[in-house]
């Protein structure tokens, strides 16, 4: 599975659990935890780290502030939820909070 797939995939995981989540349908929301975390647990297994490059994370984040449409610091909590689904397990969320930092500020 490619890492775009992935991410898709992962997205579309957290998606469907937000919505399970709001209609409180118990069964579904555990299943897609149990789902996401399998899917991270495999992402993170190996011997090679599978992290994103500075350059791939600084264009993931791009996508995040032009989906949102943020302008500012001020909307650095909308850019970061929209950045997770896309970075998903492939870089730590300080590296994911410095480079939207940087992304709003520049």
């Amino acid at each position: 599975m490619t890492d775009t797939t992935a991410s898709t995939l992962k997205a579309t995981l957290h998606a469907d659990l937000n919505t399970a989540m709001r209609e409180r349908d118990q069964v579904r929301t555990g299943t897609l935890r149990m789902v996401l975390t399998a899917v991270t647990n495999e992402e993170v297994s190996g011997t090679s780290a599978r992290e994103l490059s500075d350059d791939e994370l600084e264009s993931l984040v791009a996508q995040a502030v032009q989906s949102t449409g943020a302008s500012g610091m001020a909307q650095m909590g909308q850019v970061m939820k929209a950045a997770q689904p896309l970075v998903a397990g492939r870089a730590e969320g300080g590296r994911v909070a410095a480079a939207v930092k940087k992304a709003l500020a520049g």
